[in-house]
C-alpha cells in the first residue's frame, strides 16, 4: 500500500499534486462566493435584504435562493452568533463601567454610615457587613448576649486588621 504522503505518479513518473487537509478545508470554505460572503456580512449587520441585493447587484430572489443553501445558512448562523456575542460583550462592559462609576459614591455612603454616630447602630452594622463582604471577610459569630455596638466594633477591628495586613 502506498503512503498518502507520497504523491501518486503518472506513467511518465511525474508526481501529481496531492490534496492536503488544508486544501480541502479551503475548498470547503470557498463554496460560498465572495458575493455570498458579502451578503452574509451585510445581513449579519442588520441590513435589509432589499438593500443588500441592490448593493451587491443581485435580485432579492437571488438572496432568497442563497438563503436556502446549507452553507449559507450555516454561515448566517455563525455570524448572528458572533453579532450576539459582541452585543452581550458590549453590554457587560457598559454595565461594568457604570458600576465602576458608582463605587466611589457607594463607598462614601458606607464610610458615612460607619463613622457617623448619629446613624442607627443597625444601619452601621449593615454598612460594616457590606464592607466585610466586599473585602472577603467572614461575618463574626456573635454570642447571643452581644449587642449591636460590640458587633460593629468587631467588624471595624477586622477591617482595620485586614488593612494593616494588606496596606494600599
Amino acid at each position: 500500500m502506498k503512503s498518502l504522503a507520497t504523491p501518486p505518479e503518472t506513467p511518465d513518473k511525474t508526481p501529481q499534486p496531492t490534496i492536503k487537509l488544508g486544501d480541502i478545508w479551503r475548498r470547503k470554505k470557498d463554496i460560498l462566493s465572495r458575493q455570498q460572503l458579502e451578503a452574509i456580512n451585510l445581513l449579519g449587520k442588520g441590513m435589509p435584504q432589499i438593500e443588500v441585493a441592490k448593493k451587491l447587484g443581485v435580485t432579492a430572489r437571488t438572496l432568497q435562493r442563497w438563503a436556502k443553501q446549507t452553507d449559507f445558512q450555516a454561515a448566517m448562523t455563525k455570524i448572528r452568533a458572533q453579532a450576539f456575542d459582541q452585543v452581550i460583550e458590549a453590554t457587560v462592559k457598559d454595565i461594568r463601567d457604570e458600576v465602576a462609576l458608582l463605587v466611589p459614591k457607594a463607598l462614601s455612603v458606607i464610610e458615612e454610615a460607619l463613622s457617623n454616630p448619629a446613624i442607627a447602630p443597625q444601619h452601621r452594622i449593615r454598612a460594616a457587613d457590606i464592607v466585610g463582604k466586599w473585602a472577603g471577610l467572614q461575618q463574626p459569630q456573635a454570642a447571643p448576649e452581644t449587642n449591636a455596638e460590640s458587633i460593629l466594633k468587631q467588624y471595624l477591628a477586622a477591617l482595620g486588621s485586614d488593612r494593616a495586613e494588606h496596606p494600599g
